[in-house]
């Protein structure tokens, strides 16, 4: 089974994000799209239905420590599917369980990358190697935000990341955070 990797990255006033589908691909040779860097300070999204989160949320500690645990995420990322007319994702604790390993890796080896350059996994590799045999993927991860919303809010501002956001494929989901560094991984099996 071949894959294809799709990257977004974009830099929003010194906070950094990116985003990348990896899919099964059969019968045929897809090359990865090199990552995209964007400087956008001061540009508006060009969406004019973008919703703009609160820094927390009622109900949410808005840091989600725990999505099972604290709902707040869950209700941040199928809001933003809603006003996309997309289903709405579940919370997944094998997902959850890779992003909040690439987190922990990323911050304990100083990078900030899809694919982690000391193992070569990527989030197929690492959501696999949770146990989850997806037929879609995809990820997104943010540093320096201080909470879920801040992270979102940038995922929304760049079309890569809300495609990923968005995208009908994705049926559940799960969020790593260490320290200000996000991971998003949202599937499907």
């Amino acid at each position: 089974m071949k894959k294809a990797i799709q990257r977004t990255t974009l830099v929003l006033s010194g906070l950094t994000l990116s985003g990348c589908i990896q899919s099964a691909v059969t019968n045929a040779v897809t090359g990865a799209t090199p990552a995209t860097t964007v400087a956008t300070q001061g540009m508006a999204p060009t969406a004019t239905t973008l919703r703009q989160f609160p820094s927390t949320i009622s109900g949410g500690d808005g840091f989600q420590a725990n999505p099972n645990n604290d709902p707040s995420f869950a209700t941040l990322i199928n809001t933003v599917r809603a006003d996309a007319n997309s289903a709405p994702v579940s919370y997944n604790a094998q997902l959850d369980a890779a992003a909040q390993k690439h987190s922990q890796a990323m911050v304990d080896s100083g990078f900030f990358d899809h694919v982690n350059p000391i193992t070569g996994s990527t989030v197929g590799d690492r959501a696999r190697a949770e146990g989850y045999n997806f037929t879609f993927i995809a990820e997104n991860i943010a540093q320096g935000h201080a909470n879920e919303n801040q992270a979102m809010n940038g995922w929304i501002k760049s079309t890569g990341h809300q495609r990923n956001n968005i995208d009908t494929r994705a049926k559940e989901f799960g969020l790593g955070r260490v320290g200000n560094t996000w991971t998003l991984v949202l599937g499907a099996q």
